[in-house]
Order: C-alpha cells, then structure tokens, then sequence
C-alpha cells in the first residue's frame, strides 16, 4: 500500500524536527537546551508514530487529544507485536511531563543524546511497519507519476555510488517526463536556465533562483510525447566529467 501525503508529511516533519538536536556535541547541556531538545524529540517521536498508526489504520481512542503512549499501545494492538524502543520512549514521556508539569530537569548525561536516541528508535520502528528507514525518506515519495519517480529513484542510486554525470542525467529526464506530461509546463525546456520558466514554477512552489542554477548544470534533453528523450551535453560548458566532485 502507498503512503498517502498525510503519511509523508507527518515522517518528514518528524525528520526535519530530529534533524535539528541531532549529533549536538555538548555532553552537558544547559537546562533550557536540555529541555528543547527533549520536548522536540517527544514531538517528532509523536509525530512519527502517528504517521505509522494512521497507516496501518491502527485504532486509536476516540478522543481529541491522542499522546504518544496512545499511537504505541494503537500500533502494538493492530500489529500483535511490541513496539521497537517502547521503553525508552515511556521515559521520553515521562520525562517531558516532569520538564512542562513539574518544572524538573533529568540528569543532562542521560538525555544529551536524546535526538539521536529518538531518530534510531522511529527508524526501527518505520523499519518494521513501512519497510524503511528514516535516512531513505525524502520528498520524493510524494512523486506520483511512475516515469517521473523511476528517474528520480535512479539519480539517487548514482549519487549513492558517485556518478554525478549520470545523476544529472536522470534528474533532467525526471524534468523532461513531468514537463510533458503537464500542460501547463509544456513549454518549459530542459538544460535552459530562463527566467521566465522561473517565474511561471513559483505558483507550484519552487524556488525560482534554485530552478535557474539547477538548469545551468543539467544536461538538454530532446524528445516529445512517446519519442524516447536525447541526452544532449554541450560538454564546453561543464569541462571533464572526471573533474565533477
């Protein structure tokens, strides 16, 4: 079954917040650094959770307001088996009730590695429910069109292994096959760096300066509707592939 964007948004937002308390290198933070980084991992670990249990359609108590222990006890429930990290994040809770109800503070050197410790437990947890982990999740999972998609998926298995020329030439064919099939982007061209075309792709949401630049590196792609696309590299502008790190 495909996530839906509901799904997406929630892991994604879930990443972002982790993102941020992540890899913090003081062993001893301060009490009001110490207590940002647990509320925002008890708020991405929330967030998380609620994408899984909305996903596998886990039932949740019919109430307003659903906690974080709720989506666990949902998604162990439906699933018949025990959530991976369900004990540290009980703790977690624990210790985000004491900080906001009580005004206590845990000890720094059991918590300043809160983030990381949230981030390993919600991959695991995505890891049994939804067959990935939160390194592999990215926007592209909102990609609904399959010839769009497998391009885009092929230039990130490229980058993974390093052949940059051939990530460009992917992503310019992901452009190609998404300007064909919109009418409203026909006219848009691959591999040419307009302002116009900027212009036109703010209304969708894309950064106009990042479309120009973008276009400036990739390759021209020739072909319409069922001819299959030319690659087309005006090698001049780029130098030797060899020296593209």
């Amino acid at each position: 079954m495909a996530l839906d964007e509901v799904v997406v948004n929630r892991l994604l937002l879930s990443k972002t917040l982790l993102g941020r308390i992540r890899f913090t290198p003081i062993i001893m933070p301060d009490k009001a650094s110490l207590a940002t980084q647990i509320l925002t991992a008890h708020d991405a670990a929330e967030l998380a959770l609620a994408g899984i249990a909305h996903y596998i359609k886990a039932p949740l108590p019919r109430s307003d307001k659903v906690y974080l222990m709720d989506y666990i006890g949902a998604i162990k429930e439906k699933s018949g088996r025990e959530v991976p990290g369900r004990g540290y994040f009980e703790q977690l809770n624990r210790v985000r009730i004491l900080i906001k109800h009580a005004g206590l503070f845990p000890d720094p050197k059991d918590w300043h590695r809160v983030g990381d410790r949230v981030y390993e437990h919600v991959s695991n947890v995505c890891e049994e429910h939804l067959f990935f982990r939160l390194d592999d999740l990215d926007e592209s999972l909102l990609i609904k069109d399959e010839k769009v998609k497998m391009y885009f998926d092929r230039a990130k298995t490229a980058h993974a292994k390093g052949e940059y020329k051939e990530v460009l030439e992917c992503l310019g064919l992901a452009m190609h096959a998404l300007f064909e099939s919109n009418a409203a982007l026909n006219e848009l061209s691959v591999g040419v760096a307009k302002a116009e075309d900027a212009i036109k792709l703010v209304s969708f949401g894309v950064h106009g300066n990042d479309y120009l630049a973008l276009q400036q590196f990739l390759p021209g792609i020739i072909g319409h509707w069922k001819e299959t696309p030319q690659i087309v590299w005006e090698q001049e502008k780029y130098g030797h592939p060899a020296n593209w790190r």
